[in-house]
């Protein structure tokens, strides 16, 4: 089966005389050949498209990234659509390079197939079409200065398991199967509190999907953050 989940973070515009924005545009010619200079039709954004890790990967709709998953579908964000508050037909831009950085903001060779032995972000770097949605562009310049614009990652995955955790972050993982899962009541995503109480040590603890075999599959600009951090 397939499922859907999305993600929300916030994001900036890079101005396209910026370090940022020719640090990206070297990127883009070591990896694929081209050059990446500023155009009149576009507006560059950056956000943290995700997550992962055993603290840095649990968000506020309990879906829990780990690195080993996140880092396995690095790659696939790019040339996917961004598109205005999830609907899926009002594009507005596109997706067209991934970074992995840690939570210090040190750049990860996103080329190694190893995974990261600590906690990641992927960020993405995007294109917004200025000049055939104008009245979206105004908003999101305008909503950018005043640091009130986000983005909600979309990912499709094809099975989950069950992650427990409290403020620490994630303490075990249940297996997904037919002895198991009865936990699909206990999650929010499942109508449940998004509580259980774990058997083994007695503890009343959140519980969410360990999200497996994920596709990023786009993003959306929305009004309200889930990754806050």
């Amino acid at each position: 089966m397939r499922y859907k989940t999305h993600l929300f973070a916030k994001a900036e515009l890079v101005k396209s005389k910026s370090d940022a924005f020719r640090s990206v545009a070297s990127s883009l010619k070591d990896k694929y050949g081209f050059d990446l200079k500023p155009q009149m039709d576009l507006l560059y954004l950056e956000s943290c498209l995700v997550s992962a890790g055993a603290r840095a990967g649990v968000n506020e709709n309990d879906d829990i990234f780990t690195r080993d998953e996140a880092w396995a579908a690095r790659h696939t964000p790019v040339l996917k659509p961004f598109n205005w508050q999830h609907q899926d037909k009002d594009i507005v831009g596109v997706i067209y390079t991934v970074q992995a950085r840690d939570l210090n903001g040190n750049v990860l060779d996103i080329n190694d197939q190893n995974v990261p032995t600590v906690d990641f972000d992927l960020w993405t770097e995007a294109v917004i079409f200025r000049l055939i949605h104008p009245d979206r562009a105004n908003e999101i310049e305008t909503r950018s200065k005043a640091g009130d614009l986000f983005v909600s990652m979309e990912a499709w995955f094809d099975d989950y398991g069950y992650g427990l955790y409290n403020n620490s972050g994630l303490s075990k993982v249940v297996a997904r199967n037919e002895k198991t899962s009865f936990l699909d009541k206990h999650l929010r995503a499942g109508g449940g509190a998004g509580m259980y109480r774990d058997p083994e040590s007695g503890q009343e603890m959140r519980i969410g999907r360990v999200l497996s075999s994920i596709t990023f599959g786009g993003c959306g600009l929305v009004d309200h953050p889930a990754n806050k951090r």
